[in-house]
């Protein structure tokens, strides 16, 4: 450096990405907490997990009424969380009084997700919609479940992951992603798709189980075509 020259000041570091990790299935479920590790794997990743004290599954984005009670507890691995009694939009709810994270994540929610199910069924998806409308990018992310067996949701991570990690730069507020990776009897998922949501379910398919991942399909039309051909899907989901 020239005599009498001035250093420029040393950039400060970059914030770390704040996570809200959420789910339907209740703040001692195994999803959240897979989820939870997944994230704090990554550099420059903190993690908050606000979550309800049990399972709330089906209740979709309904509120739940009155003062919301809440207390600390830990996930089933020992991280640090606070349990609300309440829906999972509640949760999140209580969650946004207190912090202000740069993304909400729901899941992995044992069972899949896709279609109608989404936006009339899931509290899942229900958590990530009521974040979305306060501005929020919110991903909701669920793992189908095995035909016989515990669900298991290593699967759901690996794809969970790779999208946050090809779009945590490039986060679009008040959206919701819904990802939906299938529990495979045959090969593993295909890998990432983005499509539509389905508007209905095929006849007879009430329940998303184990799929052969490995069978010739034709190109799928929307997310239930897709995950039942092996593919984890990535669709966006109205917030009304």
């Amino acid at each position: 450096m020239a005599a009498g020259a001035v250093a420029a000041p040393a950039a400060a570091p970059a914030a770390p990405l704040h996570v809200l990790v959420t789910n339907d299935d209740g703040v001692r479920a195994e999803g959240i907490d897979t989820l939870a590790r997944g994230l704090l794997r990554r550099a420059g990743v903190r993690v908050t997990i606000v979550a309800p004290a049990t399972n709330q599954s089906g209740t979709a984005d309904r509120m739940t009424r009155g003062r919301l009670r809440a207390f600390r507890t830990r996930t089933r691995s020992g991280l640090p969380a606070v349990a609300v009694r309440g829906t999972p939009a509640a949760a999140v709810r209580y969650a946004l009084r207190r912090h202000r994270p740069d993304l909400v994540m729901a899941g992995i929610n044992d069972g899949a997700n896709p279609g109608p199910i989404a936006t009339g069924v899931s509290g899942t998806v229900g958590a990530a919609r009521y974040a979305a409308r306060r501005g929020l990018p919110a991903v909701a992310t669920s793992q189908g479940r095995r035909t016989r067996g515990a669900t298991e949701f290593g699967a759901a991570l690996r794809m969970t992951m790779r999208w946050f990690d090809a779009h945590r730069d490039a986060l679009r507020p008040g959206t919701v992603t819904n990802i939906n990776t299938p529990s495979c009897s045959r090969g593993s998922p295909r890998g990432l798709l983005r499509t539509v949501l389905a508007t209905t379910l095929p006849p007879g398919v009430r329940r998303f189980r184990s799929v052969d991942c490995t069978r010739p399909s034709e190109r799928p039309r929307d997310d239930v075509s897709a995950f039942l051909a092996g593919w984890a899907t990535v669709t966006g989901v109205p917030l009304r």
